[in-house]
């Protein structure tokens, strides 16, 4: 019986390059913004206010595009691992 790797159903490799960079931007910006809901329970207004002014500063492609590098070379090591 054939083993399919763990990774077969979210790394296709016969995905796009681009799609492959949306998708991994898309799931960084949706980790950041569960985080930010959780706060929303414990955080005053201001509180909220102010970590997304913080947010505001962070959410830049300077500092996004080091992280989406990262994510992207853990997902091609997990592939090409034997």
């Amino acid at each position: 019986m054939m083993h399919i790797p763990e990774y077969f159903s979210k790394l296709d490799v016969r995905k796009p390059p681009a799609k492959v960079v949306d998708d991994k931007l898309s799931e960084i910006l949706t980790e950041v913004f569960e985080i930010r809901k959780k706060l929303e329970k414990t955080f005053s207004r201001n509180e909220l206010l102010a970590y997304d002014r913080i947010l505001a500063k962070h959410l830049t492609t300077e500092t996004l595009l080091p992280k989406l590098e990262l994510e992207i070379k853990k997902d091609f090591n997990l592939m090409t691992q034997v």
